[in-house]
């Protein structure tokens, strides 16, 4: 009786876990924006303009917006994600929306839609996700060196997947318990 009730928590707690997981798998796509809220009015008209793309498609995704002249690791995020799209500096505007694998320098309404739509229709990567995988650090430190790199590593953003972690182990501890036990 008692291996059946250590059963029946295991199998609880991983069903409950798996049941939160699908939720967040679930998340609306987060579109980044890196903006000025003052004397930028191109960022004003870009983020009108993705709030009424928004409306329009039964808020389909969420804005992540950064305010680059607000923190210092704002700006260091934006050179991140500059780097990562291959953006050179020389070319670089504000705003720069962000959108899956695309990065739009500008209110360019039709990349806009374009980027938008391609990602409504597919599966897009994580902004944040895609810019970890693509950043070239040996640039950044060229392009940078008075040190203020910053990069954040998956699990640093994702801190769901250390409870995954844990309990997978300790799910497999406990089954591992029972089937031991048993043989005995």
């Amino acid at each position: 009786m008692k291996n059946k009730l250590i059963l029946f928590f295991t199998l609880t707690i991983i069903i409950f876990s798996f049941a939160h997981y699908g939720k967040a798998a679930s998340n609306k796509m987060e579109i980044f924006i890196f903006q000025s809220q003052s004397n930028c009015e191109h960022c004003s008209s870009a983020l009108n303009y993705l709030n009424t793309l928004n409306k329009q498609n039964g808020d389909a995704f969420s804005f992540i917006v950064y305010d680059i002249y607000e923190k210092e690791d704002y700006m260091n995020k934006f050179r991140h994600f500059l780097n990562a799209y291959n953006i050179e500096d020389d070319d670089a505007s504000i705003p720069l929306i962000v959108i899956g694998s695309q990065a739009i320098a500008g209110l360019e309404v039709q990349d806009i839609s374009s980027a938008y739509n391609k990602c409504k229709t597919g599966t897009c990567p994580n902004p944040e996700e895609y810019m970890v995988e693509n950043v070239d650090l040996k640039k950044l430190e060229k392009n940078n060196p008075q040190g203020t790199i910053k990069t954040e590593g998956f699990f640093a953003k994702n801190p769901l997947y250390y409870a995954w972690i844990v309990i997978v182990v300790i799910g497999a501890g406990s089954l591992f318990f029972l089937f031991a036990k048993k043989s005995n």
